[in-house]
């Protein structure tokens, strides 16, 4: 028992610096603007905030809505100039077919890396860090993506200015399989790692989006891999996926769904009437489910984030990182929990 409890303060200990607390904040959501990032309480929780996305297109970085996006730069430069010590990056990509394909022909040659780090550097100068989210390189990009990374932190260290570079990692294995993680890791401050999605939509029958028992599998592969856990910033999600004609043994858990219900946020789904909640406390999770209409959600709430945020520490790990901050309460419910947590 005491050698036990000497390996959990060694880990815990292990990451001396403040531990890391990123909110993705997208650019296309009307209903949640920057103001409510300070207006809900957020702003003086966060060490770091990510804005999502600028495209890649033609082997450049480009604006993706430069109207909203030139409003949004300022607003983003006055909430750094209130919370000095919050570091602002803009997230490079995302999850569609146009910005994977414009990636990958960018990471192939020499020249087209440096072309695309040039211009998200002179594009994003005023940013503190750049986050790359390709979704998802392909084995072909295996030591293109890591090249593509070690052009960008290069180029960035060239300015003398101590810019942040990260990533949005992968906790499929299928996806970092296709990475060559060590190497990549080397050159990032940081990774953030998107733990969850392990069951959605997609899946034939309901489960868990974000279960600790998953994600502790993926965390341990990314570790074996080379990667320093204190590099690892954990991914939790502000939204579950939903099904609908679920039967109601276990609750719904593990049943066969008749309909996908899509996604809703957290501020939806924790005042649905109706439902009960459950807690898997095998699998770290927690689901609600309505036996009258049938109805199945899975998604995080203040139990299962305090959870995450001590297994985080358990582990030396280096945060946590939040998808995303539109999808909280008004009054910023989970970030508060995480860092209450994570103190």
């Amino acid at each position: 028992m005491k050698l036990l409890c000497a390996a959990f303060l060694l880990a815990a200990s292990a990451y001396a610096a403040p531990r890391i607390l990123l909110g993705y904040l997208d650019n296309w959501t009307s209903s949640y603007s920057i103001s409510d990032v300070e207006k809900g309480g957020a702003a003086k929780h966060l060490t770091h905030l990510a804005y999502a996305f600028a495209n890649v297109h033609a082997g450049a970085c480009r604006l993706s809505d430069p109207q909203t996006d030139s409003s949004n730069f300022a607003a983003l430069l006055a909430l750094r100039q209130h919370y000095p010590k919050l570091k602002i990056l803009i997230s490079v990509g995302g999850a569609d077919a146009a910005n994977t394909a414009a990636f990958a022909a960018a990471a192939k040659t020499r020249e087209g890396r440096a072309k695309l780090a040039a211009s998200c550097l002179h594009l994003f100068s005023s940013f503190d860090g750049i986050d790359l989210d390709w979704e998802y390189p392909a084995a072909t990009d295996k030591s293109n993506f890591t090249a593509l990374v070690s052009e960008f932190r290069t180029q960035l260290n060239s300015t003398g200015r101590r810019y942040l570079l990260t990533i949005a990692a992968p906790a499929g294995k299928q996806n970092y399989s296709q990475l060559e993680l060590a190497k990549v890791a080397a050159q990032l401050d940081f990774l953030n790692l998107m733990t969850y999605n392990y069951a959605g939509n997609w899946s034939n029958r309901t489960g868990h989006a974000a279960p600790l028992s998953s994600i502790a599998a993926t965390v341990k592969d990314y570790r074996d891999a080379g990667v320093s856990p204190a590099k690892i910033v954990l991914g939790i999600p502000f939204f579950g996926p939903g099904w609908t004609g679920v039967a109601p043994t276990n609750h719904g858990l593990f049943q066969s769904p008749s309909t996908p219900a899509g996604h809703a946020a957290f501020h939806t789904l924790h005042k649905l009437p109706g439902f009960a909640s459950f807690n898997d406390r095998e699998s770290g999770a927690h689901w609600i489910y309505n036996q009258r209409t049938r109805a199945f959600w899975s998604f995080d709430d203040q139990r299962t984030v305090v959870q995450k945020v001590r297994y985080l520490k358990s582990q030396g790990l280096g945060g946590a990182m939040v998808w995303s901050l539109k999808d909280d309460t008004p009054n910023a419910s989970l970030v508060k929990a995480i860092a209450s947590a994570l103190k």
